[in-house]
């Protein structure tokens, strides 16, 4: 089970993440490197997640919701692993 805890980014190296996102939260780029990381991804149009769409970028990461600087974090690891 990836570390969940508050302020921590999941691990990214547990190769059972499933990440979901509102395709309309997230930029270009960040998509780009979700889709190129070596886990499952799913976008989607809605999440049902509209107050905290609102607030900031989210990734749903095994069911848990991140935002924020832990989603910035969490993109910028899965980034750092692509040999582009």
């Amino acid at each position: 089970v990836p570390n969940m805890t508050v302020g921590h980014s999941p691990d990214v190296d547990d190769q059972s993440l499933y990440v979901e996102y509102c395709l309309a939260n997230i930029s270009p780029q960040q998509r780009v490197t979700l889709e190129h990381a070596d886990i499952e991804t799913r976008g989607s149009a809605c999440l049902d997640r509209c107050g905290r769409c609102y607030r900031s970028t989210f990734l749903v990461v095994n069911g848990s919701p991140i935002d924020g600087a832990t989603c910035e974090r969490f993109i910028n690891t899965l980034k750092q692993g692509d040999p582009e």
